[in-house]
């Protein structure tokens, strides 16, 4: 739901029911024993920070109905916009605007990346988060999305996902749905509050590396239980949840996935300890090409060859000797990992290119020494040159 309308807020107010959970699954943020994650929760560490992908859906499945066109995919973007206010709403607390969100439209999804990819660690990971609101604990005005994972970004994992909602009845445009019926459904708590994912859950998934998930893709669920159109749990039970929901901002509501554990990052630590705060986050000193010594050394090479950017150093990372016709070459292999160091030579000051073992080239290595021998040419330039690797 985004920004409605009085009379629309109005019509959802009225049409919650409140009950006694039903269900096996963590209640609402009220109640005892949630695992809703507030957004302001010192846990996060970070948020999606671009969009690789939008496909809205339609405003209504099944009928010739446009996509749905609310928000922008820059408001998935950060911390959640959408604030906490929708507990409860009967003490004297209006309705507000939800904030700008973007809505997905039936089976819509969006694909998020970060600025560091999200790791397995000690419960969960990351958590997605909506604008739905309620009354309760127990009854909550919530539509729902499935959530994927990549470590590629082209081949997608689903995470599990529970629905134990009856499905004799429809859950009408504006009606409620009980939290603890849900599970691995991204919505089920209220504006303000992630609901919470455990990539651990997805272990031994083929292809899928849980300390280097880039990927996150919120895909929304059409709750249609009276159709072929409806979406199934990971049981292969229908999903009911508000339907139809056929205006501009109909289908989930995505407001921000928030990162709790990040996959370990040596060069960002790296640029953490040798960096003054306030130039970090410039990339003319910090970025992997820059030289702030002007020591003809780049900071990624710096970084490989365990020397300091801030400190001019008059010895070269590569030595080159004269044996015979043959120059030798020798430096030692990068230490740190994530980066990897390249021979180049240039001649007749044609563009670089790699210094590789064959034609006369001989190459040798003792422990992290390598010593690369080349025919000499009175006109060959060499260099090391380092590179970013996974």
């Amino acid at each position: 739901m985004s920004a409605p309308s009085l009379l629309r807020t109005a019509a959802v107010l009225a049409g919650l029911v409140t009950g006694a959970a039903a269900g096996p699954y963590s209640p609402g943020p009220s109640e005892p024993g949630s695992d809703a994650l507030p957004a302001a929760g010192a846990q996060f560490r970070a948020w999606a920070s671009s969009v690789s992908s939008f496909q809205p859906g339609p405003r209504e499945a099944g009928k010739a109905s446009s996509p749905a066109a609310y928000g922008t995919p820059a408001a998935t973007l950060g911390p959640p916009d959408a604030a906490g206010f929708s507990y409860p709403y009967f003490n004297g607390i209006s309705p507000q605007s939800s904030g700008p969100v973007l809505s997905l439209g039936d089976g819509g999804q969006a694909t998020l990346t970060f600025p560091r990819p999200v790791a397995d660690g000690e419960g969960p990971d990351f958590a997605v988060f909506e604008n739905g609101f309620g009354t309760t604990g127990t009854q909550l005005f919530a539509e729902l999305a499935f959530v994927e994972v990549s470590s590629d970004g082209q081949h997608f994992t689903r995470f599990p996902a529970v629905s134990c909602t009856q499905t004799d009845t429809q859950t009408g445009a504006f009606s409620a749905l009980d939290p603890t019926c849900l599970y691995n459904l991204a919505g089920k708590y209220p504006a303000g509050y992630g609901t919470p994912f455990d990539l651990r859950e997805l272990t031994g998934t083929p292809g899928l590396d849980l300390q280097h998930i880039t990927h996150v893709r919120i895909v929304d669920v059409i709750g249609a239980v009276t159709n072929d159109l409806g979406s199934r749990d990971s049981a292969g039970n229908w999903i009911n949840d508000p339907f139809p929901t056929s205006f501009a901002s109909g289908g989930f509501d995505l407001d921000a996935v928030g990162v709790i554990h990040e996959a370990a990052d040596p060069w960002h630590d790296w640029i953490v300890s040798r960096f003054p705060a306030e130039s970090q986050n410039d990339p003319a000193v910090t970025g992997p090409g820059a030289d702030p010594d002007g020591d003809g050394r780049s900071n990624l090479l710096e970084y490989a060859g365990g020397s300091h950017p801030g400190e001019r150093d008059a010895e070269s990372p590569l030595t080159i000797t004269s044996s015979g016709d043959s120059a030798v070459l020798t430096f030692h292999q990068a230490g740190p990992p994530g980066v990897s160091l390249l021979l180049e030579q240039s001649r007749h000051g044609q563009p670089w290119e790699p210094v590789a073992p064959g034609g006369g080239v001989t190459q040798t290595e003792s422990g992290s020494l390598q010593t690369v021998t080349v025919p000499r040419e009175a006109s060959a330039v060499f260099r090391l040159k380092a590179i970013r690797i996974p």
